[in-house]
């Protein structure tokens, strides 16, 4: 068990979460792990955010930065881990629940398998379902590239990692959505990474969040074309990207729905998706 002697710093970027960004944060300060900082980075909310931050009594809650203009989540985290002061580096979204061994069980994961980044599962909700993401299985000793290529794993909030393994790849201050699947990705190259199959994090997808309002084919798209060398040089990768491609686009425009699905069949044959798309 861990001793809780090494400090853990725990970033939340927040823009215009006074519904919800309290019970973020009193989910960190019950971890059952207790030597944590909670750094929050307000993104120039237009809200009450920035001041219930302040307004909480616990001296783990080290700063609520007020940015002077939205930079977005990357920028926020970015800047979070910068001014931190922890030997690991863990994010929460501030429309999340952490379960309360999450920590506990990531650093003693961490430290027993000597990882640079771990990350768990996690049950995200909608308005009429709840699903356990990852929905495919990740195996932690296959090949991890071409895994977290074929499809992210892992979500912001479940990641947990060593500073030094931060400070080699931060996150992408362009990039809008699947910031965090660009993060895995660069990751994968070099770092040791391990999974926990357990859902330490309940994710509620809201009606503002980046999951709903940025475009998944514009986010694809920028993921596809940022790592093309790679991505067709793996047939069964490839034909992945183009049926989601064209999944994007078979309930508006299913002409074009089809010419990517014909795109994946050329990387890799799918029966499935062949009568679909005779049909």
């Amino acid at each position: 068990m861990s001793n809780d002697k090494e400090l853990i710093s725990v970033i939340i970027p927040a823009y215009n979460r006074e519904n919800m960004i309290l019970e973020c944060i009193e989910s960190v300060l019950k971890q059952s792990y207790k030597n944590i900082e909670v750094i929050v980075v307000d993104d120039c909310s237009s809200d009450k955010t920035a001041e219930l931050v302040d307004s909480i009594e616990d001296e783990r809650v080290k700063e609520c930065i007020r940015l002077p203009e939205n930079k977005g989540a990357c920028f926020a985290r970015n800047k979070g881990v910068a001014i931190s002061k922890g030997k690991y580096i863990a994010f929460q979204d501030s429309d999340d629940i952490w379960y309360e061994d999450k920590l506990e069980k990531q650093i003693n994961y961490l430290k027993s398998g000597n990882y640079d980044f771990v990350f768990c599962g996690m049950d995200r909700t909608y308005i009429d379902k709840e699903i356990y993401v990852p929905t495919f299985e990740f195996y932690e000793d296959g090949d991890l590239q071409k895994q977290i290529l074929f499809a992210n794993p892992c979500s912001t909030q479940c990641m947990f990692m060593t500073r030094e393994t931060f400070n080699k790849v931060k996150f992408d201050e362009k990039i809008k959505r699947y910031q965090d699947w660009d993060f895995c990705i660069r990751l994968s190259s070099g770092a040791k990474i391990g999974y926990i199959k357990e859902a330490l994090v309940c994710s509620k997808v809201q009606e503002n969040s980046i999951t709903r309002k940025v475009s998944r084919y514009d986010s694809l798209d920028i993921i596809y074309h940022k790592y093309q060398n790679i991505i067709d040089g793996i047939p069964e990768v490839r034909a992945n990207f183009y049926k989601r491609f064209g999944d994007e686009f078979w309930h508006n425009d299913k002409k074009k729905a089809k010419k990517f699905y014909k795109e994946s069949l050329k990387s890799k044959f799918n029966i499935k998706l062949f009568i679909k798309c005779i049909l």
